[in-house]
C-alpha cells in the first residue's frame, strides 16, 4: 500500500510506515469504498477527508526535511504525511480506487484480528 516516512520514536530513526496500517483511518476508507454509488470524485474528497482527520499537522506524523549541505536550521520544512500523499495524490487515488475490494479485505481482517485480542 502507501508507505511514508516517520520518525521511529523507539529507535530515533527514520523509517518507512504504511498509512493503512492506522486501524481508524483504513476504517473510514473502507466505509467510504463499501459505499455502492460513490463516484471516484467523490471518494478521492473522502481519503481527503482522512488524511487531514488522522494525520494533518500531528507532530508524531511530522518530519524534518533540511539540506545535508546547509547548516542554517530555518531552511529547514516540517512534512506531515499528508503532504506527503497530496505530492502524489492523484497516483494514490487511482490505487486506491482500483484496489478497493483490497482495501475492505485488508480491514475486515484487521478488524477479525482485534475482536480476537479483545475477546
Amino acid at each position: 500500500m502507501e508507505c511514508i516516512y516517520r520518525i521511529g520514536y523507539s529507535r530515533d530513526n527514520v523509517e518507512t510506515f504504511n498509512i493503512f496500517d492506522h486501524f481508524h483511518f483504513l476504517e473510514g476508507c473502507a466505509k467510504a469504498a463499501k459505499e455502492k454509488e460513490i463516484t471516484k470524485e467523490q471518494f478521492a474528497e473522502r481519503l481527503k477527508s482522512e488524511l487531514l482527520y488522522y494525520y494533518w499537522y500531528k507532530y508524531e506524523w511530522e518530519i524534518l526535511i533540511s539540506c545535508l549541505l546547509s547548516r542554517d536550521d530555518e531552511k529547514s520544512r516540517k512534512v506531515d504525511v499528508r503532504e506527503q500523499i497530496m505530492i502524489n495524490f492523484d497516483h494514490f487515488l487511482d490505487y486506491v480506487w482500483n484496489n478497493r475490494s483490497e482495501l475492505i479485505k485488508q480491514y475486515n481482517a484487521k478488524k477479525r484480528e482485534m475482536n480476537k485480542l479483545i475477546r
